[in-house]
């Protein structure tokens, strides 16, 4: 067994090719699968073409962030996933299962209804457990203020995503310290579907 780069104390065996699979990206990053020495199984996504070390230090900053708001008895349900660039242009980024902005309001016409179909609650708000409201409320705000602050730019419904519990987090961060490929950028991505979802403005 070989340990795992991003989480070393995890032993690697193997690869599982049926639960592996390439990205629809430009860039094509592969989502690797592999059986670990416990009998479990391990998925994260090998990129080639992006430079990881900004994606390194934002995530850095992100869990710094998370352990100084937990301090002050404050979880805004962050997604700190790991990350390890290789080289200049390639490395590993651990896999959460989650759906893309995108793909959620293609599919499911709105986030409350995509939230509904896994935490349905007829006495809760809009449908949906109270718990599940409020971590994506929370995420929404944590990252809303991180992004801010980073000055993370290239924002849009692919980048967003949105994981089964309800957390909302923010993955490729190729434009940071107000950088944005577009002009005149919002300061935060916060678009109306986010919005109707906490209950309307």
């Amino acid at each position: 067994p070989i340990r795992s780069p991003l989480a070393p104390t995890l032993l690697l065996t193997g690869v599982v090719p049926q639960e592996s699979s390439i990205f629809k990206s430009s860039l094509i990053p592969l989502r690797l699968t592999f059986k670990t020495a416990n009998g479990g199984t391990s998925k994260m996504i090998f990129k080639k073409g992006d430079d990881l070390r900004q994606d390194q230090l934002v995530i850095q900053m992100v869990s710094l962030m998370d352990r100084l708001l937990k301090l002050e008895n404050m979880d805004l349900h962050l997604t700190p996933y790991q990350v390890l660039a290789t080289g200049q242009d390639e490395g590993m980024v651990e896999f959460i299962p989650s759906s893309p902005l995108a793909q959620i309001i293609s599919e499911h016409r709105s986030i409350t209804s995509y939230l509904q179909k896994f935490h349905p609650d007829e006495d809760g708000p809009f449908g949906i457990t109270a718990q599940c409201l409020e971590t994506f409320i929370k995420s929404c705000a944590g990252y809303s203020v991180i992004t801010y602050i980073m000055g993370v730019g290239d924002r849009h419904l692919d980048n967003l995503l949105i994981r089964d519990d309800g957390c909302l987090f923010h993955v490729d961060f190729g434009f940071i310290l107000g950088r944005d490929p577009k002009p005149f950028p919002p300061p935060m991505k916060l678009c109306k579907e986010m919005v109707e979802a906490m209950g309307g403005t």
